[in-house]
């Protein structure tokens, strides 16, 4: 590959999914602003902000045996320090101490365990959240959806499911790359005033106008039916509101069964988000491998981001650190606090029924850390592995550097990678305390380094048949 005039073709590498930062539709925020104008909301703006604060901090519902669990450590925990023998008082004295003990640890409980709630959407709560969480849901649909798109251009979806639908960010994604596929919206959500105004955000902000889009249904449940099957079925931001594991798995189980060929989840980029993206992936996987007689129609493999069907690497290594990916937005006015884009931070899984149809290229788990002559650049790897690899143009070659260093958070790597080597690379950095601690900040974990990885083969020729 020559070297002159490559720059630009190097920044649109097939690994990229190059999204710059989303911004609503004209027709949405158009039907956005007439909804505002109609019903002028006092205090807006703060109890936007505070409902969007609260879905981030959301966590997962405390099942049974995870309360029964703590219920029974706080108490042995209380029974040792306490110092009370029980058996040296009489009947007066023991029962008003087990009354005492009671009392403490149902306060820890209370303090220590998270009390999920369910959340009731009613109309004010409904418009909170279109201003609020709109614009990052859609920029984030809008990320996944196009590198569905881009690896896959001959997917043109005909029928579209979203569970937990919303305001209707899935679909107004949805047609924005597959407006001409698309005929059939299937949208189901418990709020009856969330259907009504994403009714309304479809035809303008007005009952009287058509919608926009073609053969758009509202429903509150998921039909029971699994011959009603769809071709890309989504839930985006909707599992952290099931009450527990097995509601989870059952609804995931039921989306699978109604997917023709894509499946989509999307959470917040949060541990709870993510805990709930893996529940959901290694549940539908283990599917597909049971005896069950439907098991060649449940069967599917991951589509992104990991380019494997293994266990997740960071689960196995302990990390704290959820696997997440970010998109740039640009917030509702009413919201906008300067002239910079927001940050919507999400973790998601694509899951695609049939046989795999792409190659098995790493992903870029966060953000690149780029130094003078070489790049760090933290690895999920098709065997199951997290490597951190730091790139040079000397031990690499240029080809491989330039598009190394043109990668961003979320981009997959086009490259062969060994991560049996234990090759580490020369770098002769004297700042290298403050690289580290740079990475630290950026979540990427160092004590992969020891076994920093090799890549071997750069593949030019794939790279230029896609420019």
């Amino acid at each position: 590959m020559e070297a002159e005039g490559t720059q630009g073709q190097f920044k649109r590498h097939p690994g990229r999914t190059n999204v710059k930062a989303a911004t609503l539709p004209e027709a949405l925020k158009h039907a956005v602003d007439v909804l505002l104008e109609k019903y002028p909301l006092s205090n807006l703006k703060k109890d936007a902000v505070h409902l969007s604060n609260c879905l981030w901090a959301r966590c997962r519902p405390v099942e049974a045996y995870e309360l029964t669990d703590k219920i029974e450590a706080i108490n042995k925990r209380i029974s040792e320090t306490d110092d009370l023998d029980l058996s040296t008082m009489d009947e007066e004295e023991r029962h008003f101490a087990e009354r005492r003990r009671k009392r403490d640890v149902s306060y820890l409980v209370k303090k220590k365990v998270y009390n999920w709630q369910p959340i009731d959407f009613n109309p004010y709560s409904s418009f909170l959240y279109m201003t609020s969480r709109m614009s990052g849901e859609y920029s984030s649909l809008v990320k996944v959806f196009t590198e569905i798109c881009k690896r896959d251009p001959e997917f043109a979806p005909g029928t579209l499911f979203d569970f937990g639908s919303g305001v209707g960010s899935v679909t107004w994604a949805a047609n924005a790359l597959w407006s001409k596929s698309l005929r059939e919206h299937y949208c189901v959500d418990a709020s009856e005033d969330m259907n009504k105004l994403a009714s309304l955000l479809i035809r303008d902000g007005e009952e009287e106008k058509n919608a926009r889009f073609k053969e758009v249904y509202f429903k509150r449940f998921i039909p029971a039916s699994h011959e009603l099957t769809f071709d890309l079925v989504v839930s985006a931001y909707s599992l952290l509101e099931l009450p527990n594991q097995q509601s989870r798995l059952q609804t995931v189980e039921s989306l699978w069964r109604k997917t023709n060929q894509y499946m989509v989840l999307i959470e917040n980029g949060t541990m709870a988000g993510f805990k709930n993206i893996l529940e959901a992936r290694d549940y539908i996987l283990q599917l597909g491998n049971t005896g069950d007689e439907d098991k060649e129609k449940l069967k599917g493999h991951v589509f992104s981001p990991c380019p494997h069907d293994l266990s997740c690497p960071k689960i196995s290594s302990d990390l704290r650190i959820p696997c997440n990916f970010q998109t740039k937005y640009w917030q509702h006015p009413v919201l906008q606090k300067n002239a910079e884009h927001s940050i919507a931070r999400f973790c998601y899984v694509v899951l695609h029924k049939g046989p795999q149809k792409d190659d098995d290229w790493p992903r870029i788990l966060t953000g690149l850390l780029r130094r003078p002559r070489h790049v760090h650049c933290p690895l999920c790897c098709a065997d199951g592995k997290l490597v951190h690899a730091v790139v040079t143009r000397k031990k690499h070659g240029r080809d491989m550097y330039r598009c190394t260093r043109s990668s961003d958070w979320g981009d997959r790597l086009p490259a062969i990678v060994d991560t049996d080597s234990t090759d580490i690379p020369d770098e002769n950095n004297d700042n290298s305390e403050d690289i580290c601690d740079e990475l630290a900040d950026e979540n990427v974990d160092l004590s992969h380094k020891k076994d920093t990885d090799t890549i071997n083969t750069f593949p030019t020729d794939t790279i230029s048949n896609h420019l």
